[in-house]
């Protein structure tokens, strides 16, 4: 599946501005800019290419936190699926996700 780069930067940005600044696994305050915009089921699985857009599916993370959920080890995103999914339930979240979700 070839990606709207356009389409990526919004979402990124809209993930980024939900979560406030905030680091969602530490929870340390980082520059909007610096956060990185983490697809919880990822993006280049054929799988889940369905969700690429979708705000449910994003989470920001600093950088120090998004290069240990996806670089550690093979696969380790899976183990942090279920605490992501957790935040993503929380209803500021989600009202801002379903009000929000047609701006990409």
């Amino acid at each position: 599946m070839k990606y709207s780069e356009h389409k990526l930067r919004k979402w990124s940005r809209l993930v980024r501005v939900r979560d406030g600044g905030i680091c969602q696994m530490c929870s340390n305050k980082v520059n909007i800019f610096k956060l990185h915009a983490h697809h919880i089921y990822p993006k280049h699985y054929k799988r889940y290419e369905s969700k690429v857009y979708d705000l449910k599916n994003g989470v920001a993370l600093c950088r120090r936190c998004h290069l240990s959920v996806v670089h550690s080890e093979i696969k380790n995103w899976k183990r942090y699926t279920g605490m992501f999914r957790q935040y993503q339930k929380r209803k500021a979240i989600s009202e801002f996700n379903k009000n929000r979700q047609e701006d990409i």
